[in-house]
């Protein structure tokens, strides 16, 4: 009994022996196997670092490497630009780059042709009007002097300015039908040039709204009319036809404003050649550059009166540029100037009713008694209040005077539209009154409306007042050239 029980327990020792040290091993294995796995990991760690950082490593490289070639590529590309730019040379006209550079002759200051004088059509336009004044004074001598320089100018210097200039082919001087040769490479999205819009605006003078009163007349004659783009695209066919179709048309027009315009000119009696200083048709007083003071056609309302007319053929002078405002406004300063000196007053008014081409536009100055002249605002508006229509869209009396106090020089410029019929009266340099005749057909014609309020304002005969006047008579030429001599502001540029 004892034996066996002795027995049982170191079966029982041994067993638990050997299941410990089975447990041992196990954990050893585990423990190995742990750090086995570490390892493992710890080398795939390494492996994976070092393979990105061999990605990031050759990335480097490979980017270096394509910049360097981008950069080769370029150089290459700008060796052979160099060689394939060809410069046309001054002194022979050979491409530089057939023969070597050193053959190539260099053309020194000397030998470059002496520069011509750069002379503006300012300067022209004051020689043409001393010119003209020559002719009148029938000075043999200051003619031919002048005549030599005037063409010496138009032959050097003006040739040289003018050919700096966008060559334009053109009717006349006043319309250009055709577009320059370089005109056709241009891209129809280009900004236009100063040439190119006075160009459009000349071929379309005095047409008013017509143009897009046709384009709508054509839109509303299409019952499938769409404005969006594919309706563009499906009818570009047409529509192209349809702008040839306007281009002919403007130039037709052109064409036929050329022809009335010169035909008019020819039969104007206030038009002067400024060039030949012929043609002159009126008793000249004082000539500008752009604009030349005249005497009244007799028989005139007022001893003493005269015109201030442009140069250019104008139907009237809201058509007039800045440049002959400013002479316009130089003649009026003196004139007022002279009258008050006189003890009169002045008034100017312009008759632009009649929109025919061969209206010349002009200005007339009429001196008037003191305390007839203040009044003379009262006995215009009157007479412009029965004179038209009783109803109109437009106001009946244009007050510029008022309008002067903001935008003075421009307040008459300003009001009225050079495309409508109008009649104005100054009362100063800088505004008067004004009226947009909407009824042509009843308004007195030429300038008989102002003839009539100003007669009866100085209380002449009827006859008098209606009988036509004539260009040319110097019947009070002498009487007024002594008075304006020493007010004549164009003696400072002749």
């Amino acid at each position: 009994m004892g034996e066996h029980s002795s027995g049982s327990s170191r079966h029982q020792r041994h067993n638990h022996h050997r299941h410990r040290t089975y447990r041992d091993r196990s954990r050893s294995r585990d423990r190995s196997r742990e750090s086995r796995h570490r390892h493992h990991r710890r080398r795939r760690g390494d492996k994976q670092y070092r393979d990105r950082s061999g990605e990031s490593e050759r990335g480097k490289r490979d980017d270096k490497t394509v910049l360097k070639q981008v950069e080769d590529k370029r150089e290459a590309e700008e060796g052979e630009s160099d060689e394939g730019e060809w410069v046309v040379t001054a002194d022979t006209g050979d491409l530089y780059g057939n023969n070597d550079e050193e053959d190539q002759p260099v053309v020194e200051p000397e030998e470059l042709p002496e520069n011509k004088e750069a002379v503006d059509n300012t300067i022209l336009n004051k020689l043409s009007a001393s010119l003209m004044k020559a002719k009148m004074a029938n000075d043999i001598n200051k003619i031919k002097e002048l005549e030599s320089e005037y063409k010496r100018l138009c032959g050097n210097g003006h040739q040289n300015v003018s050919h700096q200039k966008s060559k334009v082919t053109i009717i006349d001087k006043r319309f250009a039908p055709s577009k320059p040769a370089e005109e056709d490479n241009k891209s129809s999205t280009h900004d236009p040039t100063i040439q190119e819009m006075l160009k459009e605006e000349l071929e379309t003078r005095g047409q008013g709204d017509w143009l897009d009163r046709r384009a709508a007349k054509q839109i509303g004659r299409d019952s499938g009319f769409e404005n969006d783009v594919d309706y563009q695209a499906d009818r570009a066919e047409e529509l192209a036809k349809m702008t040839k179709e306007k281009e002919q048309n403007l130039r037709n027009r052109a064409i036929e404003k050329t022809r009335q315009l010169n035909s008019a000119i020819d039969d104007c009696m206030l038009c002067i050649d400024q060039e030949e200083g012929e043609q002159i048709k009126t008793a000249v007083i004082a000539l500008g550059t752009r604009v030349y003071l005249c005497m009244a056609p007799e028989p005139s309302i007022a001893k003493g009166s005269s015109v201030i007319v442009p140069f250019d053929h104008k139907t009237n002078t809201l058509e007039c540029d800045d440049d002959e405002w400013e002479e316009i406004r130089n003649f009026m300063k003196k004139l007022t100037q002279m009258w008050a000196d006189q003890g009169k007053s002045v008034i100017f008014y312009e008759s632009a009713v009649n929109r025919s081409m061969k209206k010349h536009a002009s200005i007339v100055a009429v001196p008037l008694p003191r305390h007839l002249g203040e009044n003379a605002s009262g006995f215009f508006s009157e007479a412009i209040l029965s004179a038209d229509d009783e109803w109109s869209s437009h106001r009946k009396i244009i007050d510029t005077r008022k309008k002067a106090v903001a935008a003075g020089k421009y307040a008459f410029r300003s009001s009225i539209a050079k495309e409508a019929p109008y009649f104005h009266v100054w009362f100063d340099i800088n505004g008067g009154i004004g009226h947009i005749v909407e009824n042509t057909s009843k308004w007195p014609p030429g300038d008989l409306f102002a003839r009539d309020v100003l007669g009866g304002i100085l209380q002449l005969d009827p006859a008098l007042i209606r009988k036509r006047p004539h260009w040319g008579s110097r019947k009070h030429s002498s009487y007024f050239e002594q008075l304006w001599n020493p007010y004549d502001w164009t003696k400072q540029i002749h």
